[in-house]
């Protein structure tokens, strides 16, 4: 191999040739390896039964800054909003009924669809949480 890369790089890059075609091996062969060990280890941690539903998923998710984001969690058919990544974590609202999937429908059946109902204060915007201590005075000068 020193002969064939002698004569494409010279004599003195032939070397310098040789391991950097060994390093760039090398760092195909980690990155094969890192890929597929992520795809063999993704999902949960926790194994369930084939065939079975999953009881508790990550419905959606927003960043709200650089630390904070907002996570929408259902766990069996309720979901939950969470603020997480702060210093505290925050439920910001618990218990909304999760939509339900639809049923499917033949061409011949004309049934309504069915309505979805929330209670209205489930419609409203989520309220800023309240001081549990109150504010000092400002110091007199």
């Amino acid at each position: 191999m020193r002969d064939w890369l002698v004569g494409i790089f010279g004599e003195a890059y032939a070397v310098p040739a040789f391991w950097t075609i060994i390093l760039v091996a090398v760092a195909i062969l980690l990155w094969v390896v890192l890929r597929v060990s992520r795809r063999l280890t993704s999902g949960t941690f926790v194994s369930g039964g084939r065939g079975r539903q999953p009881r508790l998923a990550v419905t959606d998710a927003t960043p709200v800054d650089n630390h904070r984001r907002l996570v929408l969690v259902r766990r069996d058919n309720v979901e939950h909003l969470l603020l997480i990544g702060g210093p505290t974590d925050l439920v910001v609202e618990a218990n909304i009924a999760a939509p339900f999937a639809a049923e499917p429908r033949g061409p011949a059946d004309n049934r309504p669809e069915p309505a979805l109902s929330r209670p209205p204060e489930a419609n409203r915007p989520p309220q800023p949480p309240r001081a549990t201590r109150p504010i000092a005075p400002a110091p007199v000068a």
